[in-house]
């Protein structure tokens, strides 16, 4: 399968398809106030590929007949965390066109863009400060 955003992190070996440390901090058990998961929930949705659907909603869908990221879908993936890669797979496959991809996003420097900018605005919902100002979008444009 191909590199997801994130770091070097594969559907295979990462739930939620982004780097292991990202998957911590996800699933570390801490209490967040609603704010945090909504803000999660549309980060874990950006992607240098254009989908169908949002597979990770879907994915939340099929698996627990809920598709908000709340704190039992979000407790139940991480303790069902291979069913959720393997659907999330299949999902991934379903609503993927080969080629389909943002401005940008076909090339190297565009990706190491998105996955800079990605983990940015993780790091800004992971400190949970809603005043601190909110990163730039997360794009593969220079």
């Amino acid at each position: 399968m191909a590199i997801l955003p994130g770091t070097a992190a594969s559907a295979e070996s990462s739930l939620f398809g982004v780097a292991p440390e990202v998957t911590q901090r996800i699933c570390d058990g801490i209490d967040h106030d609603a704010r945090w998961y909504t803000e999660v929930a549309g980060w874990l949705e950006l992607s240098p590929a254009i989908f169908d659907q949002p597979v990770h909603t879907e994915t939340r869908r099929e698996i627990f007949a809920n598709p908000v990221f709340d704190t039992q879908t979000r407790q139940a993936t991480c303790e069902r965390k291979d069913e959720y890669n393997d659907k999330l797979k299949e999902l991934i496959t379903k609503y993927y066109k080969q080629g389909n991809l943002n401005t940008d996003c076909g090339s190297k420097d565009g990706l190491q863009r998105f996955i800079e900018r990605r983990l940015t605005l993780f790091d800004w919902i992971a400190a949970s400060d809603w005043d601190a100002p909110r990163p730039a979008d997360v794009t593969c444009v220079a």
